[in-house]
């Protein structure tokens, strides 16, 4: 099943779980951003980030590190 990220809206997400009882949910993980949710969660309820922001800090990660 292919899903966009609810938080990031990012196409690559995976598979990394199901129910021990079959059929019952299956666990999701985006590798964009490492958010993960249960098939079974309400999406609607999902803080979606502001990516300009992550976009920024990504940036700035760098010169951070050189800091410390």
């Amino acid at each position: 099943m292919a899903l966009n990220c609810p938080r990031c809206d990012d196409p690559r997400t995976e598979k990394v779980s199901d129910s021990p009882v079959p059929g019952a949910w299956e666990v999701f993980r985006c590798q964009h951003c490492n958010y993960v949710w249960r098939s079974t969660e309400n999406l609607a309820d999902i803080h979606k980030y502001d990516q300009s922001l992550v976009d920024r800090v990504v940036a700035a990660w760098p010169q951070l590190i050189r800091r410390s």
